[in-house]
């Protein structure tokens, strides 16, 4: 048994107990488009997912800041020397970089969103459930 955490932009927070996460339907009708599956600390929690609008900020979606703090306390769990927020991502874009470079894969550097990363629209949160 695990929960569900549906996040709403605007910060409201619902909360169920599930058995299973939420089909990929659900999922994608809630955050209202593609998934994009984000792996996260959640309240100091072992890693779990969580599920976001791929183009949240393309389609000019609003900025859900609880499901962004959520993402920058992993971002923040993983570079605790980082000076800041925006160092910690750019060293996490490094990793990336590089994770791709060694698998032979030439990451292009586009920076359409410049400064701090957000989560646009609405998120969830799997806590103790894991997508296959």
């Amino acid at each position: 048994m695990g929960k569900v955490h549906w996040i709403e932009p605007s910060g409201e927070i619902t909360t169920e107990e599930h058995d299973a996460p939420p089909s990929y339907e659900e999922m994608k009708e809630f955050v209202d488009g593609w998934v994009e599956i984000v792996s996260v600390l959640f309240e100091g929690h072992c890693p779990t997912q969580m599920i976001i609008n791929e183009e949240g900020r393309i389609k000019d979606l609003p900025r859900n800041q609880v499901a962004t703090d959520i993402y920058l306390a992993n971002l923040r769990s993983q570079y605790p020397d980082a000076a800041d927020d925006e160092a910690c991502h750019r060293l996490a874009l490094a990793a990336a970089r590089e994770k791709y470079r060694m698998r032979g894969i030439n990451m292009v550097e586009v920076d359409l969103y410049p400064g701090l990363p957000f989560i646009a629209g609405h998120a969830i949160v799997l806590e103790g459930l894991n997508l296959d």
